[in-house]
């Protein structure tokens, strides 16, 4: 389903469509993805240039088993630091985000920094490396 473009600012009744499998809403004004908890069949969505400003709304999108893949560059959420390791973590089963695949190296910072909630993102780094070496 093509939406793009077209200043809309909510998702009413998306969530009716439950099996649409391609949503691309790119370029529009939308704050919330959480009209979209229902499309169980989503394989790609295209959220970019909105104005998402929480990494958190992908959240309503996490129990799609099948969501592949993520476009959510140009919103305010892609700003926030540790961006793509945060939407990763909250969207362990994708496979691209923004058109850059998920790579294993990501997935594994991302299972390393869950593992490790009490310390900052910035020292799962150091522990990153060590789970790397665990893993492989």
């Amino acid at each position: 389903l093509l939406l793009r473009g077209n200043c809309i600012t909510e998702l009413f009744g998306l969530e009716k469509l439950a099996n649409l499998s391609h949503l691309d809403v790119s370029e529009n004004q939308i704050i919330s993805l959480s009209q979209l908890t229902q499309c169980s069949n989503l394989t790609h969505l295209n959220g970019s240039k909105n104005r998402i400003e929480y990494i958190r709304q992908v959240e309503y999108v996490r129990d799609t088993p099948w969501l592949t893949e993520v476009l959510m560059a140009g919103n305010p959420c892609e700003e926030k630091e540790h961006y793509r390791l945060r939407v990763l973590y909250r969207l362990p089963r994708l496979l691209q985000l923004d058109g850059t695949e998920a790579s294993s190296e990501d997935k594994v910072y991302y299972i390393c920094a869950s593992l490790l909630p009490s310390l900052p993102v910035l020292y799962a780094h150091y522990y990153y490396c060590t789970c790397v070496l665990v893993f492989r």
